[in-house]
């Protein structure tokens, strides 16, 4: 489970402004994982789970892009700001 930095203040307590409304936010991490894990420390401020979810597949479109093919078993992993994991997203697939 990763490990969080203290000092975070509690979801309930941050909000987002969107069109005059105050929404909730949740903070989100996305550790990069290709056999030695890659802690993302800062995380994203996030609307919800779905959001974040879709913003680790834009994620591995850009590493795709940006990256040699050749690179294997590489993952985006999605975890919320209790440390709870809520998505893998497959950048390269392992070889088998």
């Amino acid at each position: 489970m990763p490990v969080r930095l203290p000092g975070r203040l509690p979801s309930a307590t941050r909000r987002l402004q969107y069109c005059n409304e105050s929404l909730p936010v949740q903070t989100y991490y996305f550790d990069i994982q290709d056999g030695v894990p890659v802690r993302d420390r800062k995380g994203l401020e996030l609307a919800n789970t779905s959001v974040a979810i879709e913003h680790s597949k834009r994620l591995a479109r850009l590493i795709r892009q940006k990256q040699q093919p050749d690179r294997k078993d590489l993952i985006i992993v999605v975890t919320d700001e209790s440390g709870r994991e809520i998505h893998r997203e497959i950048v390269y697939p392992a070889m088998t």
